[in-house]
């Protein structure tokens, strides 16, 4: 790579790094990843329909792919704190693809072939072990003592 070519990669990123002046680098980054994810799940939305949508219907495509973003986030905080049996209660009303949304915003890979129960199952089992774990992290050596003097 020419020194040339380097000088027009920083006056672009340049540009870039100037809309988010007034930002930390951590919200930059993130309104950039957004910004790609919905890029990428609005290219993918144009490809499969069927019909011709002009630049209005495309705006609006990617703001409901930002409050569907918004609307997992809502659902998460939701059950984050819930026992299994009620996550399990507050997720059923969801559809297969809107679990496997969920899913994704988590970070869990699920697979498209899979039955409801079992997507389901395993977002709630997700949540319930992350619990476990706080659960078993909040408890004080007697407490442990207790337990382990009960379970003999």
């Amino acid at each position: 790579m020419k020194v040339k070519e380097l000088i027009s990669i920083f006056s672009r990123a340049e540009k870039v790094l100037k809309l988010y002046e007034n930002k930390t680098v951590d919200e930059m980054i993130d309104d950039i990843y957004l910004r790609l994810c919905t890029t990428n799940i609005e290219d993918k939305y144009l490809e499969t329909s069927n019909n011709n949508n002009n630049n209005n219907n495309k705006k609006k495509t990617v703001s409901n792919i930002i409050m569907d973003q918004n609307i997992y986030k809502k659902i998460i905080d939701e059950i984050k704190d819930k026992e299994k049996r009620e996550i399990i209660d507050h997720i059923q009303e969801l559809k297969k693809d809107e679990l496997i949304h969920l899913a994704k915003s988590l970070d869990l890979k699920l697979n498209k072939s899979s039955k409801k129960g079992i997507m389901i199952e395993s977002i709630a089992s997700y949540f319930s072990s992350i619990n476990l774990n706080q659960k078993v992290s909040e408890r004080n050596e007697e407490e442990l003592q207790k337990f382990i003097n009960s379970n003999k």
